[in-house]
């Protein structure tokens, strides 16, 4: 009798522990969300920064900025891309997001950008 009664206080208490993880990941994926669109708006400064200086800058200084403008607006579409990616993800989805991001963000970045 002591099983019969004990069973269902333990899948009470498994289904508290499965909403408490389930909390925890979606709380993990909002502090992540916020981080990538902070890093988004500052990408989007940056390119703003960028435009105006092209329009002030020499003819001669032109090309290096424009190359310049164009990585940073490559890097604010990956952010943008990344961002959407995070924000469709469901709870299982967002743990293999996260890993892939964590790793694409541990490489060294390519000198090229």
């Amino acid at each position: 009798m002591t099983r019969r009664k004990s069973l269902p206080k333990l899948q009470e208490q498994a289904g508290k522990l499965l909403e408490m993880g389930k909390d925890f990941l979606r709380q993990q994926k909002e502090k992540y969300l916020q981080d990538m669109e902070g890093r988004l708006q500052d990408l989007q400064k940056k390119i703003a920064a960028a435009k105006e200086d092209l329009d002030k800058a020499a003819p001669e200084m032109q090309a290096r900025l424009r190359e310049a403008l164009n990585r940073l607006q490559q890097q604010e579409e990956a952010a943008k891309q990344k961002v959407e990616q995070i924000r469709s993800a469901t709870n299982q989805g967002w743990q293999e997001l996260k890993k892939q991001l964590d790793q694409e963000q541990d490489r060294p970045a390519d000198p090229k950008k």
